[in-house]
């Protein structure tokens, strides 16, 4: 995997990530959730991206449970509320 830094934040943030929208939380089982999350930590990504507009918040509340039992600092979280006006 290859890796790229985020400015100048410290983070070091993989080329690829795992998109949730329309996919965790909504139409694919925790169960497979989980499987696709492991396959991709083991393949090297480490941020994940969600709004609490997909499914309504389903994303981000599947990847609450889906990501307990991982270390905090091994993943970026990526999410993102949408502007009002």
């Amino acid at each position: 995997m290859h890796y790229r830094n985020l400015g100048r934040s410290g983070l070091r943030l993989s080329v690829a990530g795992l998109g949730s929208w329309l996919t965790i939380g909504h139409h694919v089982p925790d169960d497979l959730a989980a499987e696709q999350i492991a396959l991709c930590f083991d393949r090297g990504v480490n941020w994940i991206d969600t709004a609490d507009a997909y499914n309504r918040g389903g994303a981000e509340e599947a990847l609450g449970r889906l990501l307990q039992g991982r270390r905090r600092q091994d993943y970026i979280l990526a999410t993102k509320r949408p502007t009002v006006g």
